[in-house]
């Protein structure tokens, strides 16, 4: 197993004493955005690849799914992923008015962060053809992949700040749940039909992005 940077522990064990002391920060410094159905909606149809590769309903998700199948069928399955991803990038829209958010929140003084569990690649295709501009991006190849709080720890300690000083925007509740288990604060995208259920899950619930303007204007939560 890949043994993780001591940021790493250091910051897991300083998450544990923010939950504990339920600390509420005054100012926010970073916001941290899920790509599908945050930032972007494309036409990546999950269910059509887990068809594809014969990948059998097992109760995990795709990703989990294909890291299950032995090295061969498990490179095969991870190159029909990569073209699928690679096309939906291609063709996936802003939702509405995500550059002018991002925009105002760094012209706002804040740090802004892409977390996925794509691949890199087609996040910098993402950010190339809609004009985006974004400090970090975080994709599945650097490191263990949402719900795990690697990547949200890593993007804090890369911009310097406390997991309490970020929100992570997501539409999922495994955006949610990686939040909770990082101490940063959840923000649930609710444009979706999906979104009542996960409602529960959020310390915030925003219908458009341009709210999250407002949200950091105010500072409190």
């Amino acid at each position: 197993m890949k043994q993780q940077p001591r940021w790493y522990h250091i910051n897991y064990w300083w998450v544990l004493l923010v939950k504990s002391l339920k600390v509420v920060p005054q100012t926010i410094k970073a916001v941290i955005f899920d790509l599908d159905g945050t930032l972007v909606q494309s036409p990546l149809d999950l269910g059509l690849i887990r068809r594809q590769l014969s990948l059998a309903s097992n109760g995990l998700p795709l990703l989990e799914s294909i890291q299950a199948l032995p090295t061969p069928e498990k490179d095969q399955a991870t190159r029909i992923l990569l073209e699928h991803e690679r096309w939906a990038c291609r063709e996936s829209i802003l939702n509405w008015r995500a550059a002018e958010t991002v925009l105002g929140l760094r012209k706002a003084g804040l740090k802004v962060a892409v977390l996925t569990r794509n691949c890199k690649a087609s996040v910098m295709t993402v950010v190339r053809l809609h004009g985006l501009t974004v400090d970090l991006i975080i994709g599945r190849e650097d490191g263990p992949i949402k719900p795990d709080p690697y990547g949200l720890l890593r993007i804090c300690q890369e911009f310097g700040i406390g997991p309490a000083e970020a929100m992570m925007v997501g539409d999922h509740a495994i955006d949610m749940a990686t939040a909770r288990n990082a101490g940063v604060i959840p923000v649930l995208m609710s444009n979706h039909r999906s979104a009542d259920g996960l409602a529960c899950r959020a310390d915030v619930v925003v219908g458009e992005l341009p709210e999250l303007l407002d949200l950091v204007r105010i500072g409190r939560f």
